[in-house]
């Protein structure tokens, strides 16, 4: 069965308790109080908050330290790096009527620094960044460092033993963040999200719901440089529900082995880009990938109901793409997989669709087909088809269905196809039609569900794992009396 988003409604809940719970601590008085005082710009989220005493730092005026839980109040600028948790913890919120601006060139005169905002400011540290309601971000990286700067969650390892992302960062119910900074293949990324071996890191994007015919107040993370999510740790991205997102290229475990990364695009959100690059190694050449290359990790992109991934996509080996929403206007394949639907459900690619020695998964159940639409031309080269039978279903003979449809030019070659969750025997037929665009399933002989295992069996394997132990049991005892 194919895996599902990630429970990201559930941290957003508690994103939202946590924010309810430090403003409700805060009187009225303390915040215009608070408002009126110029210095206290960024101070600790409570009751009596104070302004932060390293932020500004006073040596280096440009340095901002987040190392308790903080907010900021009103616009705050003349910032250069902020960095959060490098003690081993700390939070900021950006919330109503509040504007980090980090745009400035030197920590102090004659230090210069390229702007940045760090999450999670040292190995095993603790830290996140939430921007909701009005509040905003923005990072301004010049163009004569394309390398540098930005916006970085989790550029160290996590704690050890720590249950999911430890550095994590929510954009939600109207919150914006924006990060200029020049994008495209050959220069450094301008948002990372998971970025050293063995990090740990998130990135959710919640615009929340509507009601009573008030539009949902939205989430957006705009920057004209590249996204990269899953480096070489762990780096997740979700546009929840009513969000936006737009980038150069976004760039999914593309350098080694370790990365591994997660894009989900929800209910009404969608991603814009020139491209995005997912389990595939990359290029100092045109196009910019190399589909040979081994210096990749694992990518999953998935889009759901009315999400719609508006980029040019490539998978490499390592990379998936799955749904049933819609992507386009190209999809090329080189060794990875495609899943339409959510067991199932229809995956709609609003454009053409190449395929070289790529997998294709279509699931066939009581209760429905996957389905995968093509809007342009198809194009399949060495690819794999299998027909995986999900819930018990198999099919009589003359069972048929339509399992793929393209609206333009129909290049198959080489195609391989294979089936599993019948027993051996089953045999069935592919045909295509050049004229329709359509490629048709069709039993020839009736299928066998592969059966679960019995009562019997799973005692017999519980009797010989049991037999096992005592084997290893009397084997090291035996080893112990010759010692």
């Amino acid at each position: 069965m194919k895996s599902s988003l990630p429970p990201t409604h559930s941290l957003g809940r508690s994103l939202r308790k946590l924010h309810r719970a430090g403003l409700s601590c805060m009187t009225a008085a303390a915040l215009a109080a608070l408002v009126s005082a110029a210095q206290a710009a960024v101070v600790t989220l409570g009751p009596n908050p104070v302004a932060l005493p390293d932020c500004p730092d006073p040596v280096l005026p440009g340095r901002c330290a987040i190392d308790t839980a903080a907010q900021v109040v009103g616009p705050v600028g003349n910032l250069s790096a902020v960095r959060i948790g490098q003690s081993g913890q700390g939070s900021l919120l950006i919330g109503d009527s509040a504007n980090l601006s980090v745009n400035r060139l030197d920590l102090a005169p004659g230090v210069p620094f390229v702007p940045d905002v760090v999450v999670g400011d040292n190995v095993g540290s603790i830290a996140s960044l939430v921007v909701r309601g009005s509040g905003r971000l923005d990072v301004t990286v010049p163009a004569a460092f394309p390398f540098n700067g930005g916006l970085v969650i989790g550029p160290f390892a996590a704690p050890q033993g720590h249950v999911g992302a430890s550095t994590t960062m929510a954009i939600m119910d109207g919150g914006h963040v924006r990060v200029e900074k020049p994008g495209g293949t050959g220069v450094g990324s301008a948002v990372f999200v998971g970025q050293s071996v063995g990090s740990n890191s998130s990135l959710l994007l919640d615009g929340g719901i509507g009601a009573f015919g008030v539009p949902a107040l939205g989430a957006t993370l705009d920057t004209t440089g590249n996204l990269s999510i899953g480096r070489l740790g762990t780096g997740t991205v979700t546009l929840f529900r009513n969000a936006r997102a737009s980038a150069n290229l976004v760039v999914m475990s593309t350098v080694g082995a370790a990365g591994s990364s997660f894009l989900g695009v929800g209910v009404n959100s969608t991603l814009t880009a020139a491209g995005i690059l997912a389990g595939i190694g990359l290029s100092p050449t045109a196009p910019g990938f190399d589909p040979a290359s081994p210096n990749h990790g694992s990518a999953l992109i998935s889009v759901r109901d009315t999400g719609f991934i508006n980029a040019a996509i490539v998978l490499g080996k390592g990379g998936t793409l799955m749904g049933n929403g819609v992507v386009g206007p190209l999809v090329s394949n080189f060794g990875g997989t495609i899943r339409p639907g959510f067991s199932p459900g229809k995956l709609t690619i609003a454009g053409d669709y190449a395929d070289v020695g790529g997998h294709i998964e279509i699931e066939i159940g009581p209760n429905g087909s996957d389905f995968l639409d093509v809007l342009g031309s198809l194009s399949l080269d060495g690819t794999s088809v299998e027909f995986r039978f999900i819930d018990g279903f198999a099919p009589d003979a003359g069972f048929s269905y339509d399992f793929l449809d393209a609206g333009a030019l129909l290049d198959l070659r080489n195609l391989r196809y294979s089936f599993s969750g019948l027993q051996p025997g089953f045999e069935f037929s592919v045909r295509s039609d050049p004229n329709s665009g359509v490629l048709n399933f069709t039993a020839l002989t009736a299928g066998a569900t592969v059966p679960e295992p019995g009562l019997t069996g799973l005692l017999g394997l519980a009797g010989l794992a049991a037999w096992a132990a005592r084997r290893r049991g009397r084997s090291a005892r035996l080893a112990s009396a010759g010692a």
